[in-house]
């Protein structure tokens, strides 16, 4: 099977995707019943069994996102026979520019930007900061409130409020008001992947290590849960305030991608 297949099989899909969980972490996401029916997983094949590259199309309404990570030059063939199936228009991640240029063939890409994924190597914690005490685990309750907090702090931050049951967040909260907040876009206990995401910090409290304590309690919430958890993030490859608070931690650089808009021509 050389072409392009559709598959719902959870099963081959997860067991392409542990090859590299930083790299596949909102794939691996993605199987959880609540988020699957929004996904369409396409992948090409070396014989019957071994998939050889895999693409989603995430779409909860609105604009769909495409995650194309290349790992071999069938990827090619993948986008070929998908695109005249594609949406007009459609957010996409890939990691190779020669994706961008193939896509450019039927559409116009628009703001690309370069990023970065993270990956946890030897965690570092940061706890001595006046604010330490103040740090407190968060659930489905607090789901206006922090609503409200990332329309201030981080309105362009992707947010789902299933995000607070099927992950973990944690913020940090002063007079009663929460000034920072660290969360999860992909937990999956069962791959032992997490991917933190909505990172966000009251733009009254920044520059004072507010942000590496805030992420630092939730690695740590996350670690007590599961030592062995492998954790991720994504980030805007100029952000280097963000990449450096990262690597104080003990993330390390392990991909390089490009996120952009396409729209039909």
């Amino acid at each position: 099977m050389a072409g392009l297949v559709f598959t719902h099989d959870k099963t081959r899909i997860r067991r392409f995707c542990l090859r590299d969980k930083i790299l596949f972490g909102y794939h691996l996401g993605d199987l959880n019943d609540i988020y699957f029916d929004r996904c369409q997983y396409g992948a090409t094949y070396a014989g019957e069994r071994h998939m050889q590259d895999l693409g989603m199309m995430y779409d909860p309404g609105g604009i769909p996102t495409w995650l194309l990570f290349q790992r071999t030059e069938h990827m090619r063939t993948l986008i070929d026979e998908w695109l005249p199936l594609a949406p007009p228009e459609f957010y996409c991640h890939y990691n190779d520019p020669a994706i961008a240029a193939q896509l450019e063939a039927t559409y116009v890409c628009h703001s690309p930007g370069r990023y970065l994924k993270m990956g946890l190597d030897d965690f570092r914690p940061s706890a001595d900061h006046p604010f330490a005490a103040n740090v407190e685990r968060l659930n489905g309750e607090h789901a206006e409130e922090l609503t409200e907090f990332y329309g201030l702090a981080f309105p362009s931050s992707y947010w789902d409020v299933s995000l607070l049951d099927v992950g973990r967040f944690v913020a940090i909260r002063v007079n009663d008001r929460i000034i920072a907040v660290a969360g999860t876009h992909v937990f999956a206990p069962d791959e032992q992947i997490a991917m933190l995401g909505g990172i966000a910090v009251d733009p009254g409290y920044r520059d004072d290590g507010i942000g590496t304590l805030v992420t630092s309690a939730l690695v740590s919430v996350i670690r007590e849960d599961d030592p062995e958890m492998t954790v991720g993030l994504n980030v805007k490859a100029d952000n280097q305030p963000a990449i450096r608070v990262y690597a104080k931690l003990g993330f390390g650089v392990t991909h390089e991608y490009w996120e952009a808009r396409f729209a039909r021509t």
